[in-house]
């Protein structure tokens, strides 16, 4: 897996730090 910057929205988002609605999810 890619590693991302800490700082970066997205990233976080897809690691589940921040609250999203997840529109897709890979299982």
């Amino acid at each position: 897996m890619t590693s991302y910057r800490d700082d970066n929205v997205f990233a976080r988002i897809l690691r589940g730090e921040l609250p999203a609605h997840k529109v897709f999810e890979d299982e």
